[in-house]
């Protein structure tokens, strides 16, 4: 939204990126899917965001280190329920990086370097304050329906991000289920896109014209076109989404 400024890490290790969403045992799409409650899992507090995906988990403070336990109940229900929240967190750059390296590997954003944290390249930062009196080279970043990094030889399996600044009401950051998506196609269109791949190429995003046209030339030399399957299986749990 307006004013956001917002500090992120992506975790390579996995492939592909895309997590997996919760299924929904109201929907017929989803009747021969195993639910599970996420209040059934051991040690957490979580509370479902939909019926489709989203899970907050209450009382986690993540500027202390969290036992092995805790990440294996964070991980379970980040696989099973695609988004995982935890609001109110006060932590610092290094803190962010040390518990998202908990997942894996982390990326360091060789292909976008103008995006960069100036001290941690673990992090890639959006905002939409001005710098100097301009526009923050980020400003446009984003603003449209993405997969993290689809366009590279190894996309993430996840991002984790920590909002600095967030307006009073309102912000227009939405996520969508592509695991779902999936879920409600027919089994003839399902098998139709089945063997199909797609080019991603980061030139092709609308919003790269209002961009300076001497970062989208650094930008485009970075990241060619890349084809991705359509249909792609988590690495964890095997469930498929569109990509």
């Amino acid at each position: 939204g307006a004013g956001v400024s917002r500090g992120g890490s992506r975790l390579t290790r996995g492939f592909p990126g895309p997590s997996p969403y919760s299924c929904t045992p109201a929907s017929s799409a989803f009747e021969e899917r195993n639910c599970r409650n996420p209040a059934d899992v051991p040690t957490l507090k979580p509370r479902r965001l939909s019926n489709a995906f989203g899970v907050e988990i209450m009382d986690i403070d993540l500027s202390r280190r969290l036992d092995a336990a805790t990440i294996a109940s964070i991980r379970a229900l980040w696989n099973e329920y695609g988004i995982v929240l935890l609001r109110g967190q006060e932590i610092t750059p290094q803190q962010l990086i040390e518990y998202s390296r908990r997942f894996g590997e982390l990326d360091l954003h060789e292909t976008l370097k103008p995006f960069r944290h100036p001290e941690h390249a673990e992090l890639f930062v959006l905002s939409t304050i001005p710098v100097n009196g301009k526009p923050s080279i980020t400003e446009n970043v984003g603003r449209h329906w993405h997969s993290d990094l689809s366009y590279t030889l190894r996309p993430p399996l996840g991002s984790i991000f920590h909002a600095q600044i967030l307006p009073e009401v309102g912000g227009d950051t939405v996520f969508t289920s592509t695991a779902a998506a999936y879920d409600g196609l027919s089994e003839a269109m399902k098998a139709m896109i089945e063997p199909l791949w797609a080019v991603h190429d980061y030139m092709r995003v609308e919003n790269m014209k209002k961009r300076d046209p001497a970062l989208v030339a650094e930008l485009r030399k970075t990241n060619p076109p890349v084809a991705q399957p359509l249909v792609r299986p988590h690495s964890e749990t095997g469930r498929k989404t569109l990509y």
